[in-house]
């Protein structure tokens, strides 16, 4: 039943809703055109619970301009500090000007006479300048907010909330283990260090690829049981099925067909299909694989079952790049065998090995007699093979070091028509044959991509090696 003041002042009662409800905080103060959707809805009231502190720990990862940034990076922030005139929000991006452009529109909000008339008494502080974006306080309060770009160093005072929103500027920048590294590095060693005690962080980001922050706060999610627990929210642009009981849809139907519609989807689907996966469904890698397909790496029975008598058969090596620590990559020692138009795996190799370790196992392999049996050694001469390469040719014929040539995509590129062919066979029954399916179909977004290079320098030897020169031809 209705209170007295609230049917004596609807008006006051309506701005008490706007303070208390986020999503009709949002729909009041947006500037842009408001179109409900359940999904903003949904995404709105995890963010309140963000704000009031029941959710420490948020992962947003809908769709391009579906309503995240606007949600959790601009009005977010305006809103908790309605609330917490005395804390500090950090805001953030991939680079400081995008993350000084979200804090002029947070600003801009708390300037604005619809967000004077919900939270009245909160208002921006002089002191810093009018046109202040990198850091600007609150008037007659402790509060205010900070801004920084991915990398930069955030020093002196802490934060009740950190929002961190798509911290790679690009599909590139995603696609670079170095930076990649570098960006968790950062969150975890630096930003995360000025969240004060019992603080929040919403994380925003496009799942570009596998082994982005999102997959780094899931690792360590998953590792240690005293570390923190996050919540994911993943609404794809479609529908695929009925994994998540918050999605009311129907399968195949639209996010927010006022946005973009199925049709526009389907198509975008057909004309930029790693677009559509990643920034629309929230999956790096589409089914099937994007390259490679799974559907084109076929099966052999084990290299007994096989013909090498006129074979031609090579050894293939991706050595390992970086130190001792948590980023070192895999070491990968591969052998195939050519077959009349086939290419088989006979044989891999693979783990985190020492320079010294790497050399023993390249020296032990070559003891065999499977692997004796190749003509030819191709070693990447890269990170730990510019050391070893002079060192192994002390012990070993027919080593010939590989300087790779374009990128590792255009390196792919040139052997995927093979498998689409079906030229490409690896042991069935190899311990490492479902991880190098993973790898292979999931490459460029995956976490790894140690087998796919000795792979592709393999089949580029294999297949694109010049032909013998016919001697009695040459002279005559």
């Amino acid at each position: 039943m209705p209170t007295q003041t609230t049917m004596e002042n609807p008006e006051s009662a309506k701005l008490q809703l706007q303070r208390d409800n986020f999503y009709l905080f949002c729909e009041q103060t947006s500037e842009f055109e408001w179109v409900d959707n359940w999904h903003l809805e949904h995404v709105a009231g995890k963010l309140q619970s963000v704000s009031e502190g029941k959710i420490k720990r948020l992962i947003l990862t809908i769709p391009f301009r579906h309503g995240k940034s606007q949600l959790a990076s601009r009005a977010l922030p305006a809103y908790f500090l309605g609330h917490h005139p005395n804390h500090h929000v950090i805001g953030t991006s991939h680079s400081a000007t995008l993350a000084k452009k979200m804090s002029r529109d947070v600003k801009k909000i708390i300037a604005s006479d619809a967000y004077s008339e919900v939270f009245p008494g909160v208002a921006l502080a002089g002191t810093k300048g009018k046109d202040a974006a990198d850091e600007w306080d609150l008037a007659g309060a402790r509060g205010g907010y900070i801004a920084k770009g991915a990398g930069q160093g955030v020093q002196g005072v802490g934060a009740k909330l950190i929002i961190v929103d798509d911290v790679y500027g690009s599909r590139e920048d995603a696609f670079s283990k170095t930076t990649r590294d570098k960006i968790s590095d950062w969150f975890e060693n630096d930003l995360k260090t000025r969240l004060d005690k019992d603080g929040a962080i919403v994380v925003i980001n496009t799942r570009f690829h596998h082994d982005d922050l999102i997959s780094y706060l899931e690792t360590q999610a998953a590792s240690h049981p005293e570390a923190d627990q996050w919540e994911l929210i993943n609404f794809p642009a479609i529908k695929e099925d009925d994994a998540d009981p918050a999605d009311p849809r129907e399968i195949g139907e639209a996010l927010w067909p006022w946005r973009m519609s199925e049709a526009e989807l389907e198509s975008l689907k057909l004309t930029r299909p790693d677009i559509y996966w990643c920034a629309y469904q929230g999956n790096p890698t589409p089914p099937g694989g994007t390259l490679i397909k799974k559907a084109d790496i076929l099966f052999h029975g084990g290299w007994r079952t096989l013909d090498l008598a006129d074979a031609t058969i090579i050894q293939s090596y991706d050595l390992r790049h970086g130190g001792q620590g948590k980023h070192t990559s895999f070491a990968v020692a591969q052998l195939w065998a050519k077959i009349g138009p086939n290419a088989y795996l006979l044989d891999q190799h693979r783990g985190k090995w020492a320079p010294d370790v790497t050399l023993d196992k390249i020296l032990e392999l070559n003891e065999s007699a499977l692997w004796q049996r190749a003509g030819s050694i191709y070693i990447e001469n890269k990170a730990d093979g510019k050391s070893l390469i002079p060192m192994l040719k002390k012990h070993i014929a027919g080593i010939d070091p590989v300087e790779p040539k374009g990128s590792k995509e255009g390196r792919v590129m040139a052997v995927q028509p093979y498998f689409a062919a079906h030229n490409v066979y690896i042991d069935k029954y190899a311990a490492y044959r479902d991880e190098f399916i993973a790898e292979c179909t999931m490459f460029p977004a995956g976490t790894n991509d140690d087998q796919v290079d000795a792979a592709s320098q393999a089949l580029n030897k294999l297949f694109n090696r010049a032909a013998p020169r016919n001697v009695v031809a040459l002279f005559g």
